[in-house]
């Protein structure tokens, strides 16, 4: 079919921009902290449909930028953020002898609280808001919680473990994380970027096998030695 037309092609079809425009790739950041601390990545995640034994229902995330080393704390509500947060400094600079630089959030309610803004005034540190509805913005803290997720599911499946167990299923699977090789350190695990020594695993089993517990003479009630009275063995 021949057109005979000497009108040059719209560089912009507007129709085509409404009907198929697309985000484009965020991409990745080159830089990086260049010592513990210095960097913060956080998030919280939930409210979960099912709670723990403790009545938590979610979960907030601190990722070390430098060794990427993570930690995770439960929480009831989204009210004790803070109160985390000053838990993980706490533990952090304690450890390391560095002090915490910079927080980088999702600018969320919890992370607006005057009372956070205050404390890392006072302590100098300083916060990073990433810009609203953009969770690529803060993607390494989403990324991790997108990783906890799916551990903790196929977890609780192995296991065969009711939801309510996704506690016990987050704090094994960070714990074992942070002791794994990953791609954003060349040869070290993030607990040996963080710590300066290499992890012992050898105390590491599979997560919900059958295990037995010892209880101490001055623990033992009828309640323990109930069984044995039941099956007719002589005490």
């Amino acid at each position: 079919m021949h057109l005979d037309s000497k009108q040059e092609a719209d560089s912009i079809c507007e129709p085509c921009l409404s009907g198929k425009l697309n985000v484009a790739p965020f991409p990745s950041s080159q830089s990086r902290a260049c010592k513990p601390l210095k960097l913060v990545h956080s998030d919280v995640h939930g409210p979960l449909p099912v709670c723990t034994a403790s009545g938590y229902r979610y979960w907030i995330t601190f990722i070390d930028d430098s060794t990427r080393l993570r930690s995770v704390l439960l929480l009831k509500t989204k009210g004790e953020a803070t109160s985390a947060f000053k838990q993980f400094k706490a533990f952090a600079e304690n450890e390391t002898n560095e002090r915490i630089g910079t927080l980088r959030d999702d600018k969320g309610g919890e992370y607006m609280s005057k009372e956070l803004d205050d404390f890392c005034s006072e302590h100098g540190i300083q916060r990073q808001h990433t810009v609203r509805n953009m969770p690529q913005k803060n993607g390494v803290a989403e990324r991790f919680n997108h990783v906890l997720s799916e551990g903790i599911t196929a977890m609780l499946s192995e296991a065969g473990l009711p939801p309510s167990f996704w506690g016990e299923a987050l704090s094994a699977l960070v714990h074992v994380l942070n002791r794994c090789p990953t791609s954003a350190l060349p040869d070290k695990t993030p607990f040996e970027a963080f710590y300066g020594h290499k992890p012992d695993v050898s105390h590491l089993r599979i997560w919900g096998c059958v295990a037995y517990v010892h209880v101490q003479k001055d623990k033992r009630g009828l309640e323990v030695l109930q069984p044995l009275y039941q099956e007719g063995n002589d005490l």
